[in-house]
């Protein structure tokens, strides 16, 4: 019962809100960093009482209900421990790293990688992209989108930069990529998902 309430006051909420925009907040210094940080103490205070109430008895995985921004709907989000931290001397999940999707399987992370891309560079079907990942959930998403999509591995040396091995996977390394200069759109983005 409560899981299905959960469903349908989320559903009214995304009604009367516009969630294709992830709002953001671009910070070009350390300086406001610092400043954004101090001014937005109390949002965190609220966000961290409200993530509190969120956890179970025990440290064990539980769902959350919410909209996943790659699959266009309600889904129930996997959270865990794995990769947790102490906030207050209490074991939080890492939001970041989890909240799996149990659809597209991404974890929040990836999901508002692809939400911040599509917003901020809005591709287009036919749009070049290359991604350092061939290997993913991620890479097999934006492969399905956008058809012109490129991704690689690191092998390293054991096969030319350029090259693929047995299985198909391109080899590359990001400091000499072997690609021509312009070659893809958004040639001067680059996305670090090392966390």
């Amino acid at each position: 019962m409560k899981n299905w309430l959960s469903k349908i006051l989320i559903f009214i909420k995304l009604k009367y809100q516009d969630i294709s925009i992830l709002h953001t907040t671009k910070i070009f210094s350390y300086d406001e960093y610092n400043r954004h940080t101090k001014n937005h103490q109390k949002d965190d205070a609220e966000k961290f009482l409200f993530e509190k109430s969120l956890l179970p008895k025990t440290q064990t995985k539980f769902i959350f209900s919410g909209y996943c921004y790659v699959c266009k709907k309600i889904v129930d989000f996997l959270v865990d421990f794995q990769h947790s931290y102490e906030v207050n001397n209490i074991l939080m999940p890492n939001w970041r790293e989890r909240l799996a999707c149990p659809s597209c399987h991404l974890v929040n992370r990836t999901r508002a990688t692809v939400h911040l891309f599509e917003q901020e560079c809005k591709p287009m079907h036919d749009s070049k992209i290359y991604i350092t990942e061939q290997t993913t959930p991620l890479y097999s998403l934006l492969k399905t989108a956008y058809p012109n999509t490129f991704g690689s591995e690191y092998i390293g040396d054991v096969l030319g930069y350029g090259d693929c091995n047995q299985n198909g996977i391109r080899n590359e390394d990001l400091t000499k990529l072997s690609f021509n200069n312009d070659e893809f759109d958004f040639s001067r983005l680059v996305v670090s998902l090392w966390a």
